[in-house]
């Protein structure tokens, strides 16, 4: 079943912020343009610097200008921005899966939503390829996970330091951001309406409960149930203010066993093979009773590559003795984890 019109709220709060021109076309109310134009003062494209020789530094760049498309003027952000910084990505995801893992989980996260959106990117050009998706599909995924939160930028940061249930205010703003991050991206002159639908309908659920819609399990695109996917997946293992990320291994169980969702089972075999048990740029604590940082996958995903945090040995995990107990949290000075990317080059 397709839809051909998605049906806006008719609810005050959204219909004082937004309003609908065509079945997918929705468009900033003006008094709501111009309260975003007073909070978004930066009228300038961001220049992408140069690339980064490693895999921390690059993902850290590609944030930073992430960053800054929240904090652009309705109508300034330009197609072609995104498309450079969704080829840098994709350049970062070819250029090493685990480099690009280890930058997600290592990389400080001076911007949560920005970085959410990068590394959400990152998994996108990954599964992407594991999926052999075709090329156009590919990008369209890599620019929806870049775009899906625009509208909701310091809303997401303000949550990710918050350890209290959401008040009114925020669940209706976060109710309308997919519909808020499609029209900036239409003040903006992007057009593609099915980039536009995937952006829209990234929270809608096969039991009808997501939103800002509530549509049927087979109305939904595939591409925006593989983008939720990927959101979920990255919104567990990014730790909060008020918790550390989710361990891989209890996220991806999470992800199966919900009756409420109907994420493809291969799909998430892929995830699980592309980011392991036991992901790169994560601790883990060994039988010899040895804290060390995975390095990269093998053949065996209960058997990653790690190394000690001071980087002298590289530890085959499969020897008797050197086997992998479990995750473990880590703290690492700013010092360390400059050294530690030296294990990710571009």
């Amino acid at each position: 079943m397709a839809v051909d019109k998605l049906k806006l709220s008719e609810k005050l709060f959204v219909q004082n912020r937004l309003r609908q021109e065509g079945p997918t076309d929705f468009r900033l109310e003006p008094r709501y343009r111009q309260q975003l134009a007073d909070a978004r003062q930066r009228n300038t494209i961001p220049e992408l610097p140069d690339p980064a020789p490693y895999t921390l530094i690059e993902l850290a760049a590609l944030t930073r200008q992430c960053s800054l498309l929240a904090e652009l003027s309705p109508g300034t952000l330009a197609a072609v921005f995104l498309d450079t910084l969704l080829a840098r990505t994709q350049a970062l995801a070819q250029c090493s899966a685990d480099g690009a893992i280890a930058a997600i989980l290592l990389c400080p996260r001076r911007d949560h939503a920005a970085h959410h959106a990068v590394g959400t990117a990152l998994l996108a050009c990954l599964i992407a390829d594991a999926l052999a998706l075709p090329a156009d599909e590919q990008r369209l995924l890599g620019l929806a996970a870049l775009a899906m939160n625009l509208g909701a930028a310091s809303l997401q940061n303000e949550l990710a330091q918050q350890d209290a249930p959401l008040s009114t205010l925020q669940r209706q703003e976060l109710h309308i951001h997919p519909i808020v991050s499609s029209a900036l991206l239409r003040e903006s002159g992007i057009q593609d309406a099915r980039l536009h639908l995937v952006i829209l309908t990234h929270h809608e659920q096969s039991n009808g409960r997501g939103y800002p819609f509530g549509l049927p399990y087979e109305a939904i695109d595939p591409l925006a149930q593989l983008l939720h996917l990927l959101d979920i997946t990255m919104a567990k293992l990014l730790p909060r203010s008020y918790r550390q990320g989710v361990p891989l291994r209890s996220a991806l169980a999470g992800l199966l066993s919900n009756a409420n969702s109907s994420f493809d089972t291969t799909t998430i075999a892929h995830l699980v093979k592309i980011l392991g048990l036991y992901p790169a740029g994560s601790f883990v604590a060994l039988e010899s009773e040895l804290t060390a940082v995975v390095i990269a996958q093998t053949e065996d995903n209960q058997a990653p590559l790690v190394a000690s945090l001071d980087q002298s040995e590289r530890i085959d995990t499969s020897e008797p003795g050197q086997r992998v107990l479990k995750n473990v949290a880590a703290k690492v000075s700013t010092q360390q984890l400059a050294q530690l990317g030296r294990l990710w080059p571009m």
